[in-house]
């Protein structure tokens, strides 16, 4: 019994040191006889072998129910290799599952870290932020007023202006495929635009806004977009053929522009199998820009002008000469004569919004920067922001300015899709340094767009005269006329 107990691995509070077994806790014995008949060790947590018994009568009943590693040789608490190769291998298996996973969740932060902040670049060009009411501020200079955002523009007074061009919805849903997605020709923040054609053949651009801007400043743009393109006609300013209310729907009819925006052919032309544009074409655009928002500065009314507050590539577009038209007034924002500036909302677009707009001030010189800004993406066909650039780089206004210190060096910022001789170069370095000058931190210093205009026409328009003129004079009058005048003269002799 004390091998069995030894065997068993038995724990040392049982009672088996009687001399008479029988009495032997778990033990029960016939008393006919001295021999086992039965062994209960149920339930004992027991390790280990069970002997063979050897009686007269048979083997003896060993109860080993509950013992879930008897029949092994393994002592307690000493787990055998094959339990140490199992556990490892489950622990293993566990921290590599961890791994695993942890290393696909930080991959997935990492994507949607990634993809946020291109979204946030390829996005800027219809993403618009709005600075909270208290970045606000007075300025008590008397020649700024403040003036709530969009109500300068009055829509009331030009009710008869705008009645004439209302658009049933109707035959705008017919001109476009009932906004069939084989019309759609673009999406953004502000709504969706589609191609469509009027009854007499002029192709049209229709803005659907979204309806759920529409308790908001959605209507105010709209209302405000309608209302300047009423009072303003340029030949660089997209026109407005018309505008349709129905329900919720608020939609602006535009003039087809059939290259689409500047956008399109300065950064996606690849995408699109177009050509890169060239150095002329480029600089000519630009000027095309800066005619149209010095009509809206200076020209557009006597007693009033307007700042078009959101000017980048994406509304700037493009007629089959390439020739450019500025797009999209709802933002604009009217100024009294003599007024510098006015107070209103920061709202615009990440990288063309000049410093001082952040504070509330909003004057003309921050369409001047926004036109610098567009300059530089011209001549280095490179985004206002760029993820990919060292941080200090992320704004193209700073790696400009630092690419500019050098004359020899600044060949490096010229996009590469340019084809240009050394006078071409020279021509490039000019604008370079005017677009530098448009984006000066201190307003003060930026130049007007009258100025712009002129500066970029003697880049491009040079008169000269075109060859030898004759003067008039008798060797240059037909013989019909010379007739003419000699009947005239007898006619007078005779008279005397």
């Amino acid at each position: 019994m004390a091998a069995l107990r030894a065997s068993l691995h038995r724990p040392d509070d049982i009672d088996w040191t009687s001399s008479d077994y029988c009495t032997w806790t778990e033990l029960d014995c016939d008393n006919n006889s001295r021999e086992l008949r039965v062994l209960d060790v149920s339930h004992n947590q027991l390790h280990g072998k069970v002997p063979e018994f050897k009686i007269k009568n048979g083997k003896p009943v060993i109860n080993t129910k509950g013992n879930l590693e008897i029949g092994t040789d393994i002592s307690p608490g000493v787990p055998s290799r094959k339990g140490n190769m199992n556990i490892k291998i489950l622990v293993g298996s566990l921290t590599a599952s961890l791994v695993v996973v942890l290393l696909v969740v930080a991959g997935f932060i990492v994507y949607l870290v990634y993809k946020m902040k291109k979204d946030l670049v390829q996005s800027s060009e219809h993403i618009e932020i709005e600075m909270p009411e208290h970045n606000e501020i007075e300025m008590p200079d008397h020649n700024e007023t403040e003036m709530p955002e969009h109500s300068e523009i009055n829509m009331a007074e030009h009710n008869e202006i705008i009645e004439n061009k209302a658009i049933p919805m109707q035959i705008l849903r017919v001109e476009t495929n009932n906004f069939g997605v084989e019309n759609l020709l673009g999406e953004g923040g502000f709504g969706s635009v589609y191609r469509g054609t009027l009854h007499d053949g002029r192709e049209i651009a229709v803005k659907k806004m979204n309806q759920e801007d529409f308790a908001g400043k959605g209507l105010k743009e709209f209302e405000s977009e309608v209302t300047v393109l009423t009072k303003v006609h340029h030949r660089n300013l997209v026109s407005l053929y018309g505008y349709s209310i129905e329900g919720n729907d608020r939609l602006v009819v535009y003039q087809y522009m059939p290259q689409g925006t500047l956008s399109k052919h300065l950064f996606h032309w690849s995408d699109h199998s177009l050509r890169p544009l060239d150095w002329t074409t480029r600089l000519s655009i630009a000027l095309d820009v800066a005619r149209a928002v010095e009509y809206l500065h200076t020209l557009a009314l006597q007693s009033q002008s307007y700042i078009h507050r959101d000017l980048k590539p994406p509304n700037i577009l493009l007629g089959d000469d390439l020739r450019a038209k500025v797009s999209d007034f709802g933002l604009v924002t009217a100024t009294e004569e003599g007024r510098e500036s006015v107070k209103t909302k920061c709202r615009g677009t990440p990288g063309y919004m000049a410093p001082e707009y952040l504070d509330g001030r909003v004057t003309r010189k921050i369409d001047v920067y926004s036109f610098g800004v567009i300059l530089m993406e011209l001549i280095t066909g490179k985004k206002a922001t760029d993820l990919s650039r060292a941080e200090d780089d992320i704004h193209i206004t700073a790696w400009f300015r630092k690419m500019l210190r050098e004359e020899e060096t600044f060949s490096e910022a010229i996009d590469g899709n340019i084809i240009a001789n050394q006078e071409t170069q020279r021509t490039i370095y000019k604008v370079a340094k005017l677009a530098r000058q448009c984006c000066t931190r201190t307003p003060e210093q930026r130049p007007d767009m009258a100025q712009v205009v002129s500066f970029l026409s003697s880049l491009i328009e040079r008169w000269e005269p075109s060859g030898e003129i004759q003067d008039f004079d008798e060797n240059t009058v037909s013989s019909d006329m010379r007739a003419e005048w000699e009947n005239i003269v007898k006619g007078s002799s005779s008279m005397v």
